[in-house]
Order: C-alpha cells, then structure tokens, then sequence
C-alpha cells in the first residue's frame, strides 16, 4: 500500500483532474448547404455535460461543427467556435427542415415552463405554459416526454401531467389558498373562477411512475398549434393507458405513441424495458404502440351542433381529410350562414388503433424519412427488467408488424450477440430508409450495427477499428455511442476505460460494405497514461455450472496501474454491476480511472446474467440470485489472483444497488477475505421492500416466482425471499462496511440501508451510513457523487493499510 495515495487533498486532486472531461450526449446534423463555389457542407450541433465542482452542479454546453463533403466523403471537419453553456433549457428539438428550433426552458426557482420558437436568430413564439393552465408541467424525461415537430411545420406535439382539479379544505380558511395541479407543480396560480371547487379531495394520492420518474402520474397528450398559440389536450386516449414518445403520423393524419396500462397499480418504469403494454381491451399491463383512428358518428340530421371552447356553432356539412388515421381530426367545416371553411380540432370523435403486439412491450418507435415505417424495439413482458430485444417494423402502408431481427439466445464466438441498447437513437434511419443504425452492448463492450430492414442482416461499424488519427490500437475493445446519423451522416462517441469520449463523424458505407467507414474525429480526449486495460474471459467451474444453460461464460474489465511496485502485486477493488440485467462495456467510467490513479486495480465483473450474451445468460440468473451472481464474483477474483498481479490480503468491495447486494453477499459468505466494503443503496432484505419498492414484480420474479397484480406474499414465497438476502449472512460479516444512501430512492428504498447499519452494528462490525438528502437511486447529483467517491477512495485506503 506504500504507493497508494493515501491523502485527502491528493485524492481530492485526481477528483478534481478526472471530472473535467466532458460527455457527449446529444447531437443534431443540420440541412445540406450548398455553397456558391459549389462545395457542400453541413452543421453538426452537440450537447456535453461536465461536472463544475466550483459550483457544485453538472452543468450543459453546446459545441458547433462545420463538415465539408463530396460524395459521402469528409473533406474538411472543425469547430465553429467556442463552447457555449446551456442554462434552464429542458428539451429541444429541430424541425424537419432545420429552418426552426423549439425549446423547453425552465425559467425560475417556481420552475415555470416556456415553450419557444426559435427561427435563425429571432424567438417566433414564446408560449408561457403556467399562464394557460391547460395542463401542468411538460415531461422532460426519456421515458415518456417527447417535442415533436409535425411534418407541417405548424404544430409541435409533447406529453403534459394532466390538470388535476382544483380542491378545497371542508373547512376552508380565508387565508388559505385551494390546492391544484399547478400548485402541486410548483406554480402559484390562481385557478379558474369558472372551476368548481373539489370538496375532500385536498389530499388525494396520486401515485407516480416510480425511481425518477416522482410527480409524473397521469400524462396527457398536447398539442401547440404554432399559427393560433393555442394549447389542445387531447382527449381520446383512454383514461387508463399513460401515452408518451408519441410523434406525427405521416401526412400529419395521427398521432403515433407508446401507451403504458396503469391499472390496477403503476410499476417503476426507469430501467425496466418490459412493461406491459396492453390494447385496453385485455386486463393486463403491456404496452403497445398506438395510433388513435378519427371517426364520424352517422348521422341522419341535416346539421350538426359543433361545441368548442368558447362557442356553439351550427354546421351543416363535415369533411374529413382523406386519411382518417389521425388522432384529433382535423375537419373542414362549413358555416351554414357565413359559408366560410375553418379548421379545428376534433379531439372526441376519435378511435384508436393498436400497431404492435398485444402480447409483449414495445419502445422507442422512429418513423422512417420515407414515412414508410416504423421501426422499433419489442421485448418479453415481466421476468427480466433488461432483456435481448427485437428489432421489429410496422409498414404504414400495408398495416404489417414485422420481426427484422429476433432475439439472440446463444451467440456464438464473434457473432452479434443481440440489442440491448436502452433506446434506438432519436434519428437512426439511413437516407434510403433501408436500414437502422444503433450501438449495442456485445458482451463487454459497446459497438454501432447498421441492420438492413429488408434482410435484417446487422453490420458491424465500430469492429476491429484501428485508431489512425491516434496511431494507436485498442479501439477494437473500446466502446462507440451513436448520436445521430442524419443524411447518412454519422455522430458518435468513442471511448475506453483509459480514454476519456472522443467525437467522430463518418458516412456511412453502402449496404454491405459497412466495415468501410473512415471515421473523423471533430473532438480528441488523450489518454490517461498511468493505468492499462484489459478484457478477460471467466468459465464457471464444473460445479457452478447452471444445469439449463450450461455453457455460458462471462467477462472481467480489469483496469490495472502502469506504476511498478517492489512486490509487482497490487491492492484492488472488485465492482460487480448492479441491475442485475445491466454490463460494464470498456468506456470510460471515471470513478474505476479514479481508483487505478490512487494506485488500486479494478475488476469491473460481468457475471452471468449481464446484458450482451445472449438471452440464456440473462434467463440463468433468475432464480438464482445471490447464489449465481455471488460464486461468479468470486470465481473471477480467485481466478485472476492466480494469472494477474493482484495482492489476495488487500482486495475491497464496491458496488450499487444489485452489486451492492453481491458485495453485502460476499461478505457474509467470504467472512475473512475483503478487508473494507463500500456499496451505495443496498438491496439487503427482499422481504422488507416488497411493499415499498417502486418494482414489486422484481422481487418476485429475480427470485423465480412469477408476478401477478393481485398476488399478496405468503410464508413460502417470505422464506424464499429470506434465503436469497445478504441480512441473513449479517451475523458472519467481519469487513468494516461504508453504506451509502440516497433519501428519496425508490428503487431500493433508504430503510434498507438503515437495517443493514443496524444489523452490522449490533454484531460489532465497523460500520459508517452516509444519507444524502433530495438524492435518489442513482446518486448522481454532483453533490452526492464527489462525496460518495472521496469517502469510498478513504475508507478503503485506510482499511486496506490494516
């Protein structure tokens, strides 16, 4: 332990040093320019996050690009200037043309919500949403929200919490003020004379969406007509089915979105792919991609009574545009007296119709530039909460869902291993519409695929790359992000455990010849020198195999310092992954780099059940928590003590969430081998969450029991769940533990935390709890992160020096 930096003010430094390197985590292709010498170039536009310690908050920069190209091929790259800092913007988006620029801004402490239009350099149209009181605050999150831009130009579509109505004490004062949706929301807005108040209803549950997902509970679909600066809610969607990632249908006919059944309760949607999606139809929770069909009721009157907002107008004839597949129609309508037309929203003669599956989830639909199809990703529902995904297609103009690409059960050595990406890129369609491009993990790292549609072959982009530009290799076991692609152009990330993100841009390649890309970077990060990387494979034991899925294997990311030590053996640190369907991938992580500066060595495990393998690895986990998971871990940090220089008295554990509830495991079953703990929101007890958890059917399935909405908990399912939690093994735990615990998770609720302090305590093992106020599951404010970090890095370092 003598060359481990063992000071606060030096561990502070590389602290300090690690988090100035930013992350690319949006980016925009602009419209083709032609100029008048006859070169063409574009805009690239991108979003960065970085960490400002000064002021303690992560904090938003855009960063410009000009391309030049001739015949898909980068002539010239550069910046456009100086970085700039985004402040209050919540979401954007760019119209189809590029010729406009919506924007979500958060304006005050209250948290009033503007939408503007931005055009070149003048705001168009600066809506202040609180003032209307059509509906409360605009979801901004990648699970629902959505700033869609219909093909028109002329009207922007988003997802809204629906308006509660206004309630009142039974006893009401004088002085105080009546409780609604805006108010909940943040706003002082004095509610509508007209309103009639609730009487009782002050005090009325309201239950969210779970984990990040707090005081978002019933969205609602809305429209901004861009021409009148009118706001419609659209009323035809079902009042059990949350929508959201909603999007135009061609021709501006419908509106297409992803509808969530809510009853009879709402399950934790962040990181959960495989929620029940469900035509409203069948009593069950599925998700289905929807699109609502307008329709006109026959009648036999010769004129009809139309009632909008402010008036009663008689019609005597409707006309419906020529495609009825649309969700608020919009008709022409001619006044009987006046004989003029008028365009309007219709938003009650609407039906909905069911595009995918009613039998497994669906998410993150595109519609292709064609406006032929929609692509999107399809998994099982409940089991796993990250599952291998299909790659699945609806053609608009045959009315056919097809599978393009199935999912991956067993992979063979050096085949593609299945999608598991969280989302398709916001635009991830070639030129041509024939193909879809995305990054994926594949086994421990992450690459970019192009999947023709027609034959759904997918092509590796990112394989076997040689870095030219960094006359470097090792870009092959780095992992690649995809941004955007736009016009065939493509805008990615780059990384590795030793090298901060890199920006590239590249065309891509005709069908076939994909590996042909020639990428160029528009941002180079330079490597971190002091510590080496690699990837190494681990076989179970004969006696550890899973007898379903014998013949699986699974990965160590093994981060290491350069620095020679007398004894050639270091100290280290063994980090599984929580989820526990979830994978480290060799990007750069800069909380591993932090401890391979302080001198330790890093084994980032991806035990069976890690996304990446194949089906059949993420399907031989359940059942088998704390069981499988734990001897994995175990297995790879005896087998590399044998082949790598790692010190077997000197080894720590870290980890969050389900790696917290390995590391908790690995004590108790390995008493006398980890000289200091750190985890972050533990799982210890399964029993104890079960009724407080935003995932109830997490709790029953990870451990081999199947969820059902209306199952209460008996003594045998208890018992179960008793024998897969590290409290049972807290008697035998000798490691000196640090617990650290966000106050509002949901996922895993601080209560947990808490028992496990309590439970270590009263057996007389050295154990410190850490709370961080207003932080969730995650922990990932800046204020709870540097914390978190410098008290792990400490705590370890003095347990090791024992």
């Amino acid at each position: 332990m003598d060359q481990v930096c063992g000071e606060p003010s030096d561990t502070g430094g590389f602290y300090k040093e690690c988090s100035t390197f930013p992350f690319p985590s949006e980016a925009y292709v602009g419209p083709e320019i032609t100029h008048k010498l006859g070169e063409k170039y574009c805009n690239v536009y991108t979003e960065w996050t970085y960490s400002d310690l000064e002021r303690m908050e992560k904090i938003k920069f855009c960063r410009s690009y000009v391309v030049f190209y001739d015949n898909y091929k980068v002539m010239y790259a550069a910046s456009s200037g100086n970085s700039t800092e985004i402040r209050g913007q919540l979401l954007s988006s760019e119209s189809p043309s590029g010729s406009l620029k919506a924007v979500l801004t958060k304006v005050d402490l209250k948290g009033q919500q503007y939408l503007e239009v931005w055009r070149k350099n003048r705001k168009v149209t600066n809506v202040n949403l609180s003032t209307l009181d059509k509906h409360g605050k605009i979801y901004e999150d990648d699970e629902f929200g959505c700033l869609s831009w219909s093909h028109s130009e002329n009207r922007i579509l988003y997802v809204a919490e629906k308006k509660r109505p206004v309630s009142d004490s039974f006893f009401p004062s004088k002085y105080q003020e009546p409780t609604g949706s805006t108010e909940k929301m943040g706003e002082n807005i004095t509610p509508r004379k007209q309103e009639k108040l609730q009487k009782g209803d002050q005090f009325v549950f309201y239950e969210d969406w779970g984990e990040a997902l707090v005081s978002k509970s019933i969205p609602v679909l809305c429209v901004l007509d861009l021409e009148s600066n009118n706001i419609s809610v659209l009323q035809s969607v079902p009042d059990d089915v949350s929508p959201g990632q909603a999007f135009w249908a061609p021709g501006d006919n419908g509106v297409i979105f992803v509808g969530w059944w809510h009853e009879p309760f709402r399950l934790g949607r962040k990181y959960c792919s495989n929620r029940r999606w469900e035509h409203i139809n069948i009593m069950e929770m599925r998700a289905i991609l929807f699109v609502l069909r307008a329709f006109l009721h026959i009648l036999k009157q010769e004129s009809l009574k139309l009632f909008t907002e402010n008036t009663t107008v008689l019609w005597d004839r409707i006309t419906l545009q020529a495609n009825p597949l649309f969700l608020s129609k919009v008709v022409s309508v001619s006044n009987i007296n006046q004989k003029t037309n008028l365009t309007v929203f219709f938003p009650k003669f609407a039906n909905k119709e069911m595009l995918s599956s009613d039998t497994n989830a669906v998410w993150s639909p595109r519609l292709s530039p064609d406006k032929t199809c929609i692509a999107y990703l399809e998994e099982g529902v409940f089991g796993p909460h990250r599952q291998c995904a299909k790659l699945c297609m609806y053609n608009w103009n045959t009315k056919v869902c097809t599978t393009v690409l199935d999912i991956v059960h067993h992979p063979k050595e050096d085949e593609f291993t299945g999608i598991y990406c969280n989302a398709l890129p916001p635009s991830c369609w070639s030129a041509d519409s024939q193909r879809v491009v995305f990054s994926t993990p594949q086994r421990s790292r992450k690459e970019i695929f192009a999947v023709d549609m027609k034959t759904g072959i997918p092509s590796s982009l990112t394989a076997g790359m040689f870095d030219i530009l960094l006359c470097r290799e090792g870009s092959s076991e780095g992992s690649w992000t995809l941004l955007s692609i736009q016009c065939d152009l493509l805008v990615a990330s780059s990384s590795s455990p030793n090298c901060p993100p890199n920006l590239k841009i590249g065309f891509l390649c005709p069908s076939g010849k994909e590996q042909n890309i020639k990428w160029v970077m528009l941002e180079n990060s330079e490597p971190v020198s002091t510590f080496e990387w690699n990837i190494l494979s681990i076989t179970s034991p004969t006696v550890q195999l899973n007898p379903r899925f014998p013949c699986l294997d699974y990965e160590v990311i093994l981060l290491k310092p350069k620095t020679a030590r007398e004894c050639n053996k270091f100290p280290f640190v063994v980090w599984p992954h929580g989820g526990p369907h979830s994978v480290f991938v060799s990007e750069w992580s800069f909380f591993p780099a932090l401890l391979c500066q302080l001198g330790f060595a890093v084994l980032l495990v991806n035990y069976r059940g890690s996304l990446g393998f194949g089906q059949n690895s993420i399907m031989s986990l359940i059942g088998n928590v704390g069981e499988q998971d734990v001897k994995d871990v175990q297995n790879a940090v005896m087998h590399l003590i044998q082949e790598q220089p790692l010190d077997p008295v000197k080894a720590a554990l870290v980890g969050k969430s389900h790696g917290g509830f390995i590391c908790c495991h690995l004590i108790g079953q390995f008493p006398d081998f980890y000289k200091a703990c750190a985890v972050m929101n533990p799982l210890v007890n399964l029993v104890s969450t079960l009724g407080i958890t935003d995932i109830t059917d997490w709790r029953y399935e990870e451990v081999g029991l199947s969820f059902q909405f209306n199952r209460l908990p008996s003594p045998e399912v208890l018992k179960t769940m008793l024998e897969k939690s590290p409290i049972l093994f807290a008697p035998q735990v000798k490691t000196p533990v640090l617990l650290m615990v966000g106050e509002k998770d949901k996922r895993v609720p601080p209560q947990q935390g808490m028992e496990y302090f309590r439970a270590l305590k009263v057996h007389g093992v050295s154990v410190r709890l850490l709370l961080y106020p207003d932080t969730n599951h995650s922990l990932s404010n800046l204020v709870a992160e540097s914390d978190s970090f410098m008290n792990v890095a400490l705590w370890i370092i003095k347990h090791l020096k024992k």
